[in-house]
């Protein structure tokens, strides 16, 4: 789901069938991304920048709403103000390798969702006065 860079698809992913396992684009809006996110047990993003990272992403907070470990790249975890804790809040990998270890093991992940829920405290709606 989301968004392509078809130039990475073309480039990288082409060999390995991507188009069979995309499921294209998705309105963005909140019914839609409980049906995704309702029945996924992972969301994956493994974007990396160099000497960025560990801000929580919307896509990330909608995943903590709906209990949907976040699994993001190692480099997240490491930037010293970063709120995601590997292990703790989040599951980290550094590549493809990790992730799919990830996946075959099948981790329990009920006290990282817990812990990742302590995070939406910041982001809820107050009442101004």
């Amino acid at each position: 789901y989301g968004e392509a860079n078809r130039k990475y698809v073309y480039h990288k992913l082409k060999r390995m069938d991507f188009e069979k396992w995309y499921r294209g684009k998705y309105p963005q809006d909140f019914n839609r991304h409980q049906e995704i996110l309702s029945d996924a047990k992972y969301l994956v993003n493994l974007t990396f920048v160099p000497k960025d990272g560990g801000s929580l992403e919307y896509t990330l907070l909608q995943a903590i709403y709906h209990n949907t470990t976040m699994v993001v790249h190692r480099s997240w975890t490491e930037v010293e103000s970063s709120r995601l804790k590997e292990g703790y809040n989040c599951i980290a990998v550094s590549d493809e390798k990790e992730l799919a270890q990830v996946i075959r093991d099948n981790p329990n992940t009920d006290s990282i969702n817990r812990n990742a829920k302590k995070l939406l405290q910041a982001h809820k709606v107050s009442k101004w006065i």
